[in-house]
């Protein structure tokens, strides 16, 4: 049985642009320390008394923290079109419109190699420090202003390098799906499985994120387009729901 997702009964959503402008600021001064897991090493003690401190030596990224990177991104766009909006970890994973899974999408497309890690030097002592790489920017930003079919294609050509025809120039709709009426293609039985994608997103079914996935409508039920990993990971950790994402109409 499929139901509409509730934001289909509310307004859609409509960014505000002169606050997403704003975004390039949050991505030059937020703290993406909380995001990684990060190897330091650290030198000898120097100095004695208040004068004494341990300095880094080396800063390495380990691991990135999906969920709470998405947490942080979705939030911000949210931000921009709801008034008085506010942080909160559990509304912040929720995909609850086309916008909010493009930028689950976008953000699972980002990796170590997108972040640099280093050290400075402050008054009471060196602190570990992380950057986005300013080339990942725009294409945060552009996302976040586009339309939803705009992002859909952005992402698909990002990863692919094409938009299918039957998926071009296409309206979106968002519905909460039983994920046995969700059914994957053949062909895609016989593509290499990257088994630590699928542990990291039951790790983040774990922590409130719902299974998505991008499909085509069938009758009453959808087939598979893009989300494989998701999919498998959803049917794995026995998720009975999934957030699926369709074309509707030709623009």
């Amino acid at each position: 049985m499929t139901k509409r997702h509730p934001v289909g009964k509310t307004k859609k959503p409509q960014p505000n642009p002169d606050k997403l402008d704003d975004i390039r600021w949050f991505l030059k001064t937020n703290d993406w320390r909380y995001y990684f897991d990060l190897d330091i090493e650290y030198g000898d003690e120097t100095g004695t008394g208040y004068d004494a401190y341990t300095p880094i030596e080396f800063v390495k990224i380990k691991s990135l923290d999906y969920a709470n990177l998405f947490g942080f991104f979705n939030g911000l766009f949210k931000k921009s079109y709801i008034k008085n909006y506010r942080f909160t970890q559990e509304k912040n994973v929720k995909i609850d419109n086309v916008k909010s899974y493009c930028i689950y999408k976008l953000v699972h497309l980002l990796n170590i190699k997108d972040f640099r890690a280093g050290w400075h030097g402050y008054y009471y002592g060196d602190q570990e420090e992380v950057e986005l790489d300013s080339d990942k920017e725009f294409p945060i930003i552009s996302l976040l202003k586009a339309s939803d079919t705009a992002a859909i294609e952005m992402l698909l050509i990002q990863e692919y390098g094409y938009v299918l025809p039957s998926l071009q120039n296409r309206n979106w709709g968002i519905a909460e799906a039983d994920i046995a009426d969700v059914s994957m293609p053949k062909t895609n039985l016989y593509q290499r499985i990257n088994k630590e994608a699928i542990e990291r997103y039951i790790d983040e079914y774990k922590k409130g994120i719902m299974p998505t996935a991008l499909c085509e409508k069938v009758g009453n039920k959808f087939r598979l387009i893009d989300g494989r990993h998701r999919y498998i990971a959803a049917k794995q950790s026995n998720q009975k729901k999934i957030i699926v994402i369709y074309p509707t109409e030709t623009i």
